[in-house]
């Protein structure tokens, strides 16, 4: 299927060493994280490699250095704890992976963690829970920024069936730290993205729901 969006995707490494997955996959970066482009949309995978990520200060200098050039930073799963770990979200709503919940969110302590949701909108900090969260996580975004009848369809060329409610994590039950919160709200729909913001953007002045945690 051909991509449908004025977009380049670069794949960001510590080296220019191919990844290696657990699944023994290999993935080959286009440049490393200190010779990386501004890049309108910053993604943070989780995974195993995490909290090597967060104990690497030196790389964790350079994806700070991403994450504020950033028009738009985004993580999915544990990825939310190298924001978290960077400080940046501090004071800011955020989502991670359930099943490891309270393991992860001790790296952001000042981070307003909401345990229900399926994904989080803060300014430019889009949070999403386990992995197939970050697939209803960027159809949010599609949504937001070209149309909901074009991430409509978009779900259909790729027989999707989206979760749309960002309130609702329907795994959020399976885990016992989660079940005592009841749902908040995960997206602001007020701070919807339906522009760009500016390079370096100040904090949104929108007002931020409460939430119960």
């Amino acid at each position: 299927m051909p991509l449908y969006f004025n977009a380049t995707i670069v794949l960001v490494g510590e080296t220019m060493d191919p990844v290696t997955s657990d699944q023994q996959v290999k993935v080959y970066p286009d440049v490393t994280i200190q010779d990386a482009p501004k890049l309108d949309f910053f993604f943070l995978p989780g995974g195993h490699g995490t909290e090597a990520v967060i104990a690497n200060k030196q790389l964790m200098e350079h994806i700070e250095e991403r994450i504020d050039e950033s028009r738009w930073c985004l993580t999915v799963c544990t990825g939310a704890a190298i924001l978290a770990a960077s400080g940046r979200a501090d004071g800011r709503y955020m989502t991670t992976n359930k099943v490891a919940w309270n393991k992860f969110i001790e790296y952001g302590p000042k981070v307003k963690w909401v345990k229900r949701a399926r994904w989080v909108q803060d300014g430019k900090y889009v949070s999403s829970s386990g992995v197939s969260a970050g697939i209803d996580m960027s159809f949010y975004m599609i949504s937001a920024l070209y149309g909901e009848p074009f991430a409509k369809q978009f779900a259909n060329w790729i027989e999707y069936t989206r979760h749309t409610n960002a309130n609702v994590d329907p795994f959020a039950d399976l885990y016992p730290n989660n079940r005592d919160a009841p749902t908040g709200t995960g997206a602001l729909p007020t701070a919807t993205p339906t522009s760009m913001p500016p390079r370096n953007p100040t904090r949104s002045p929108t007002p931020k729901p409460t939430h119960t945690n």
